[in-house]
């Protein structure tokens, strides 16, 4: 996408975003958790005990923890023994993940069905892009510098514009959502529709919030880590583990097309194809989607 096309797009988001009657404010129970500035024995008890207002959230966690993505065969029976075993950040970003997520639930329930699909997906990406990260590192070493409990949470949040699209402009998602069915792309569905995509106004949310610049651009650049000039990059491992996950059939939407892979990400990684296609075999193969809700 071209910045007169990018500039465009924001102009035509900022006229959608006057149309909301009240934007979602961070949540209380993520500034709580942001808070808390580092993983001592106090701010592990702190975080249960914020976490454990919020009963959904709480069994998010566990059900996370009992997933095979941390390799445990007893399950955790709550919610310390959880944070516990699979650690403060992990479960702290895993936490914020959720918390955001929340916002754009419908209470009347009416749209259900397609939040509880981008949910399911956007959760399946930030622990699969974990996985990923783990796999790649020994033999790459532009994924040092990446963090693996930061990684989930820009893979949690990565889709959190279609999240706004469903909660906020229900009638032109479904219009989307047709168009995809009759065979369009999405992305091209959203312009055509929004003038811009779920990429402009997840991103645009994220800078709202004050999250991390990884979060923004992992949000922004999801589908295209290649406009990312620093090569390797959260955003790029993200991307890796979405099509991986949509090829499990998890996609975040009903009727989206097959995803198109960023043929930059060969040179990104500095990997051959094949090679690509053995990591994702293997993951699959280990089935760490499995029982994960």
């Amino acid at each position: 996408m071209s910045e007169t096309t990018r500039v465009k797009n924001r102009e035509a988001l900022q006229s959608q975003i006057k149309k909301i009657p009240m934007l979602p404010t961070i949540p209380v129970i993520a500034q709580d958790i942001l808070m808390l500035a580092d993983n001592s024995a106090t701010s592990l008890s702190r975080l249960v005990n914020i976490i454990e207002t919020d009963p959904a959230i709480s069994l998010r966690i566990i059900s996370v923890s009992n997933s095979v993505f941390f390799g445990f065969r007893q399950p955790s029976a709550s919610l310390a023994e959880a944070v516990s075993r699979i650690g403060f950040d992990y479960v702290k970003n895993i936490a914020l993940g959720v918390s955001f997520m929340t916002l754009f639930r419908d209470v009347n329930k009416k749209d259900a069905p397609i939040y509880d699909k981008i949910y399911r997906h956007s959760m399946a990406v930030g622990l699969t892009s974990r996985v990923l990260l783990q796999r790649m590192k020994p033999w790459l070493t532009g994924l040092q510098s990446l963090r693996s409990d930061e990684l989930i949470i820009n893979g949690i949040l990565h889709d959190v514009g279609y999240l706004i699209m469903n909660r906020f402009f229900s009638p032109q998602f479904n219009e989307v959502l047709e168009l995809a069915h009759g065979g369009m792309p999405m992305l091209s569905a959203e312009e055509r529709v929004f003038e811009f995509n779920h990429c402009d106004i997840g991103s645009w949310m994220a800078e709202e919030w004050s999250l991390p610049e990884s979060v923004v651009l992992t949000a922004r650049y999801h589908h295209a880590p290649s406009l990312l000039e620093n090569g390797v990059s959260y955003a790029a491992v993200v991307h890796l583990a979405d099509s991986l996950v949509d090829e499990c059939n998890m996609k975040a939407v009903d009727n989206e097309s097959s995803y198109v892979l960023d043929s930059a990400c060969y040179d990104i990684f500095d990997i051959e194809e094949y090679k690509l296609k053995q990591l994702k075999s293997l993951i699959m193969e280990e089935e760490v989607l499995q029982d994960l809700f």
